[in-house]
């Protein structure tokens, strides 16, 4: 990143913040503790003009590359670009923080969802676990409310990745999905092609909301009571 934007955030540090933002993120040892309110207004005003020195040279800092996707996701570029600069710049996602964010940030996904479709279908064969969970949490935030939902919940309990943060993200994308479609989700928790963490996962996370009524609360808490009493970490 620009020499300048990297100096700026260096400036907006808050070491309090940084302490507590790194507890929830395991493994993340380059963080300099800028909100992420404040790297959004960043993002902006890089967008208006000079935005391409968001994404020059290569990123020392967590914030870095939250700033470099966000500019990405607001760049003035048109569709093809745009897919272009989020697949380049998938390999860099290294944690599930700016793997969500990005995610959000992607207006133009859910403005025209069959545009960015084929590349969401690719990024769920990628060996790389924030790869796949991009795929998922995009289909989370952008394609329940569309057409594609039936195509979502086919695909979403196929994904072959067993990684951690895959799983969690699909059992996130289900629980969601209940709203839209509970019989569909009820279907795949009855049918086996979900692995047993994942399926647990997604359980507890229906357990969770208080948008799961009766009579569906009743008929999960007995698959719950089915599946033992075994725990699984909460992390997203």
């Amino acid at each position: 990143m620009e020499y300048g934007i990297r100096l700026e955030l260096e400036t907006m540090a808050e070491p309090k913040y940084r302490d507590f933002a790194a507890a929830l993120i395991p493994d993340c040892h380059d963080m300099l503790g800028v909100r992420l309110p404040a790297l959004r207004a960043m993002a902006k005003i890089l967008c208006r003009g000079h935005w391409q020195a968001a994404l020059a040279g290569e990123d020392r800092y967590f914030e870095e590359r939250m700033l470099r996707g966000f500019v990405i996701a607001g760049a003035p570029v048109d569709i093809a670009q745009r897919a272009k600069m989020i697949w380049d710049f998938l390999p860099e996602i290294d944690n599930w923080s700016v793997c969500d964010s990005f995610c959000a940030s992607l207006k133009d996904m859910k403005k025209e969802p069959a545009r960015y479709w084929p590349l969401v279908r690719s990024a769920i064969e990628s060996e790389a676990e924030f790869t796949v969970r991009f795929a998922v949490v995009s289909m989370l935030d952008h394609y329940l409310d569309t057409d594609y939902l039936p195509e979502v919940l086919t695909l979403l309990p196929e994904i072959p990745h067993r990684g951690f943060y895959v799983r969690m993200a699909v059992a996130w994308a289900l629980a969601t999905a209940f709203v839209r479609d509970p019989d569909g989700v009820l279907d795949i928790l009855r049918g086996g092609s979900l692995d047993a963490d994942t399926r647990k996962m997604t359980i507890r996370k229906l357990l969770d909301s208080r948008r799961v009524v009766s009579p569906y609360r009743e008929i999960i808490k007995e698959m719950q009571k089915a599946d033992g009493k075994q725990k699984i970490p909460r992390y997203r």
